[in-house]
């Protein structure tokens, strides 16, 4: 179609009720400046333990010490968060959602919408994935099927790319190059960080903790 220098960045609108009602919640708490954590996906193996929640919040208010730190996230999620941790953000929609986070200072969110919400506005926001490897013993019918069928997988993405860039930049559509280059938001302030484990929370704590502060330093 022979287009050039078009504009790959998304774009999202704010209702002037979604303004209002996070202005609000702003002013309620008195907020001057915050930090986001999302731990919580679609689904279960996207889920952060109570530990790495812990460790993510003693990290911020180490870092960013004037923020004020808010989770979201579903509902009926967030209730089982400890409300020492942080604000936690009621929301009548996503539309909300997407009010406050073009509010924040910085996001940290494991892989779901929120990663493609804070890349609309540019946002510092560190990105947690997991990813299952062959070897790991799983009982989750989803992810064994995922392991039966990721050779399947891999072929189909390598016929959906542009073979003639994969071949110029000698690059092959593995795990790690489909979540840094195809999958990554297009975003140049977000870091990326793929756990090869099949559910977050089963991640060692000091790899965790580890590979988190090198993202955040």
């Amino acid at each position: 179609m022979n287009i050039q220098n078009y504009d790959k960045s998304y774009n999202l609108y704010i209702a002037e009720d979604n303004k209002k009602y996070i202005n609000e919640f702003i002013k309620k708490y008195n907020i001057a400046e915050f930090v986001i954590i999302n731990p919580f996906g679609g689904a279960k193996k996207r889920e952060l333990s109570q530990w790495q929640m812990e460790y993510l919040v003693d990290l911020l208010k180490k870092i960013k010490p004037d923020h004020v730190i808010i989770f979201i996230g579903e509902q009926n999620k967030l209730k089982n968060i400890d409300p020492n941790l942080g604000l936690i953000f009621q929301s009548n929609s996503i539309l909300d959602v997407i009010a406050l986070i073009k509010e924040a200072s910085y996001v940290v969110t494991v892989d779901t919408s929120i990663v493609h919400i804070s890349a609309t506005f540019d946002l510092p926001c560190l990105t947690i994935y997991s990813e299952s490897i062959s070897s790991e013993k799983t009982d989750d019918i989803n992810l064994t099927m995922r392991k039966k069928w990721k050779e399947y997988y891999r072929n189909i993405c390598n016929n959906l790319v542009d073979k003639s860039y994969l071949k110029k930049n000698n690059l092959l559509v593995e795990l790690p190059y489909c979540y840094d280059r195809l999958w990554a938001p297009n975003n140049p302030n977000a870091k990326q960080i793929v756990f090869y484990k099949s559910f977050l929370r089963k991640v060692d704590n000091e790899e965790f903790s580890q590979r988190i502060l090198s993202c955040m330093e």
